[in-house]
């Protein structure tokens, strides 16, 4: 099994009013891919400018998006996809103040 680093690379945008967003890797909450039934924990989480290895927070204007990356490290990867990447987020508005957790499958990989 071949093992590489990812980087995702997203976008976020708060459509509704201004917003905190946090992305975690946490007791309390695990970004993570979930790959050829390993799991691997993000190693390193970036929104805006701010990065950290375990959580990260930032305020995001209503309707202009903010990039994001995900690090992850030694993922095991059979074939050119990742079956599930899942994103524990916090959001805080004047009407929201929840956790979320996000899915994405079947992500195709590019060099």
């Amino acid at each position: 099994i071949t093992r590489k680093n990812i980087y995702c690379f997203l976008s976020i945008t708060s459509t509704k009013e201004p917003s905190f967003v946090s992305i975690y890797r946490q007791e309390t909450g695990q970004t993570r891919i979930l790959e050829g039934g390993e799991e691997k924990l993000v190693y390193r989480i970036k929104l805006g400018t701010k990065n950290n290895r375990y959580e990260v927070t930032n305020e995001l204007p209503q309707s202009v998006p903010m990039k994001s990356s995900l690090n992850f490290i030694e993922v095991p990867v059979k074939v050119n996809k990742i079956e599930i990447l899942e994103i524990f987020a916090g959001v805080k508005n004047s009407t929201y103040n929840e956790f979320i957790k996000v899915e994405f499958r079947d992500i195709p990989l590019s060099e």
